[in-house]
């Protein structure tokens, strides 16, 4: 017991991983986006929702214009012309993330399409080679 009392006092040191992938922001917005909207999100998932592809086009473009920024965050007044370009809302975006939060298979899967959509935008002349792998 005295072992476990001497290293609770002592400070934890936290080593902050570099982030190599795009998910870990994609991520972030998402929940960034559901604080602002009041944390509430819809009650029942009764209207309509968001199709996938829609909302694999909003995010991409969010995440894009996050990117273009040197503090990798988006600036309120350009998510806003994003979101109105799609004809969509930071709403409309929570009740997707509702409606598949769950399933975990289908997000992973949309991740790994909203990962790989931003990786093209960043190299176009990346080309994949016949087993799915890009080539160097």
């Amino acid at each position: 017991m005295m072992a476990l009392s001497h290293h609770i006092g002592a400070p934890w040191r936290v080593r902050r991983p570099t982030c190599t992938s795009t998910l870990t922001p994609a991520a972030l917005c998402v929940v960034l986006l559901g604080l602002a909207t009041g944390c509430n999100g819809p009650s029942g998932i009764d209207g309509d929702i968001l199709d996938r592809e829609t909302f694999v086009s909003v995010y991409v473009d969010l995440r894009m214009a996050a990117l273009d920024n040197r503090a990798q965050e988006i600036h309120p007044i350009e998510r806003d012309s994003i979101l109105e370009a799609h004809g969509v809302t930071a709403d409309d975006l929570v009740a997707f993330a509702d409606a598949h939060g769950d399933d975990v298979r289908y997000m992973a899967r949309l991740w790994s399409e909203v990962e790989d959509t931003i990786n093209q935008n960043l190299d176009p002349d990346a080309e994949t080679d016949d087993s799915g792998g890009q080539t160097p």
